[in-house]
């Protein structure tokens, strides 16, 4: 269906760029094959169920008529798509799956604006929530006013509504972006730049999302930036062997990310919370804390004489190296945090490395240093709830960052249900464990492990 072409332009140099600037995107790009196809008119993302594998259809002539930050903004485009698993998400009714497009662009493009990265943008024609674009007026002001960082369904129902409000008023639609005016006379859309009209694949002329010819007509939000013709007829919904390979993908992403200071860039953290969510079902909660721990391992180093040889009979000074994390595990005792729960993590983190210092102390509005106890590995650890107040993170953060104890630990880890307001900056790495369905009451880029409850 689609035919690779010849061609001088150099995509990976922009790829390169891009990964380097966010390195969250760099395992959902090693996992696609590159297509250059001149088939489509933009670029689109699938899943090939022949070959097994995701490829990105990207257009040539498309690409040269962007600037290099546009070029990276539709790259950022096409894998929202697979990390929001808009390529599996079965379709609405056919009636309305340009309405559908149009709800994934938004989701996707939402993102995009709202990191304010000036290496990332989007083009002229791109779908934007809070920005007016061309099309029927009262979709054009509905649009104007979404608010950004709303999921695809969110946009889908509204935008729906609105088409059936138009249709009840004599303004004939059919949701595939065919619309009349009043007289009946159906109006020719335009398309600028290669960019897509209501047909997504940037012709103007058209086919629908199942390649059946489709009259000339005025799109009803004008245009659309890429190609999402294989969702439908290449992935049928996806299957569970594909769903779950695309997942894996993203949860490899999602870890290669935390272990960097700047590894998931410009990227809000609400969006970022979500990507977590998301693939949380995939990521055992166990082998996210050991990354974590292991990833704050430090090495110790001493001076060790050698063996004496007897044909080498003088001293040989040699380097021994220790490798040891040492956390500090403030516990939350609002009321909240259970403490069986509470004992099962405790007892996970000192199963987790050969070498680990913990040392363990409960929180409520105030901490008390003289109640830090320090947990051995292998110990039989059984808490005993000594605080019921209130909640504010910023008394163990202060501890953290007390000058006095500057070297003792390498890490905080908060456990907690997040109801507290967000506390001042930690120093060094500061994480959140919380149990499975709680959230932090305010936006954070720290790391954040989830626990299942016990069954």
């Amino acid at each position: 269906m689609y035919e690779s072409v010849e061609t001088d332009f150099n995509l990976d140099k922009h790829l390169v760029n891009l990964l380097r600037h966010v390195p969250f995107y760099a395992e959902i790009s090693r996992n696609i094959h590159k297509i250059p196809c001149e088939t489509i008119k933009t670029a689109g993302v699938l899943y090939n169920k022949e070959l097994d594998e995701l490829q990105l259809l990207w257009s040539p002539t498309f690409f040269k008529s962007l600037q290099p930050q546009e070029i990276m903004g539709v790259i950022v485009h096409e894998f929202y798509h697979i990390i929001n698993e808009h390529i599996f998400t079965r379709m609405p009714d056919k009636k309305w799956h340009i309405v559908w497009n149009y709800a994934t662009d938004l989701a996707v493009n939402s993102i995009i604006k709202t990191t304010n990265d000036k290496n990332i943008q989007l083009p002229k024609s791109a779908l934007i929530p809070g920005t007016t674009i061309a099309g029927d007026p009262a979709l054009v002001e509905l649009i104007r006013k979404f608010p950004p960082l709303q999921a695809s369904e969110w946009y889908f129902e509204r935008l729906k509504k609105e088409v059936e409000e138009l249709n009840a008023t004599g303004e004939e639609g059919d949701g595939e972006g065919n619309s009349t005016s009043g007289d009946g006379k159906s109006e020719k859309s335009s398309s600028k730049n290669g960019c897509g009209s209501n047909d997504g694949d940037g012709t103007g002329e058209g086919k629908d999302q199942s390649g059946d010819k489709n009259s000339k007509s005025k799109g009803l939000l004008g245009k659309q930036l890429d190609n999402h013709s294989g969702w439908q007829d290449g992935n049928d919904g996806g299957d569970d062997r594909t769903k779950a390979k695309v997942k894996s993908i993203v949860e490899k992403a999602v870890q290669h990310a935390d272990q960097q200071t700047n590894g998931w860039g410009n990227i809000p953290a609400s969006v970022r919370d979500e990507i977590r969510q998301r693939v949380s079902r995939t990521i055992d909660w166990r082998k996210a804390l050991k990354q974590f721990v292991g990833s704050l391992a430090t090495g110790g180093r001493s001076s060790t004489i050698k063996k004496l040889n007897r044909k080498q009979p003088y001293d040989h000074p040699g380097v021994k190296r220790n490798r040891t994390a040492k956390l500090i595990v403030a516990v939350d005792q609002s009321g909240s945090v259970d403490n069986d729960l509470l004992s099962y993590f405790i007892a996970e983190i000192l199963s987790l490395t050969r070498k680990v210092e913990i040392d363990y102390v409960p929180f409520d509005c105030e901490l008390d240093k003289k109640q830090i106890i320090t947990l051995c590995k292998g110990a039989k650890v059984k808490l005993k709830r000594v605080k019921t107040g209130g909640t504010d993170f910023n008394a163990p953060t202060e501890l953290f960052n007390d000058p006095k104890n500057r070297g003792r630990w390498d890490a905080l880890l908060i456990v907690t249900d997040g109801g507290a307001p967000k506390p001042k900056a930690c120093r060094k790495r500061r994480a959140w464990v919380l149990m499975e369905g709680d959230k932090l009451a305010f936006d954070s880029n720290e790391t954040k492990i989830f626990i299942k409850k016990c069954k």
